[in-house]
């Protein structure tokens, strides 16, 4: 069982891939003519609106808190993805490819929600 904390650089063997079919998994997505014609989309969401929360109603990526039973950070994007949006990650034609830096969230003036 992996130890929980922050998710590692996404390693292959996670999911029973070796480097190499990764590897092969990418280029082959690379290659395809609507990945290297396409434009880049990116996907937002815009959170409820709620009296007293102060992220109401700003547009966000999908995603949130680690609940105690993720593993990592994998298992929480991937579980905030479906509750979130219906976007099942676990499906075969999605790729993990890795984990954006942490960042700490500030207010306008620096505290630390």
């Amino acid at each position: 069982m992996p130890k929980k904390g922050l998710a590692p650089a996404y390693d292959p063997e996670t999911f029973g891939l070796s480097p190499g079919s990764f590897q092969i998994q990418l280029d082959n997505f690379f290659a395809q003519p609507w990945v290297r014609h396409g434009d880049p989309e990116i996907l937002f969401i815009k959170r409820a609106t709620r009296t007293g929360d102060r992220w109401t109603g700003h547009v966000a990526l999908p995603g949130g808190k680690r609940d105690p039973e993720d593993l990592d950070d994998l298992e929480t994007s991937i579980r905030e993805a479906k509750e979130e949006i219906g976007l099942d990650l676990r499906a075969s034609h999605c790729l993990p490819i890795g984990n954006l830096p942490e960042r700490i969230v500030t207010t306008d003036w620096g505290k630390v929600p």
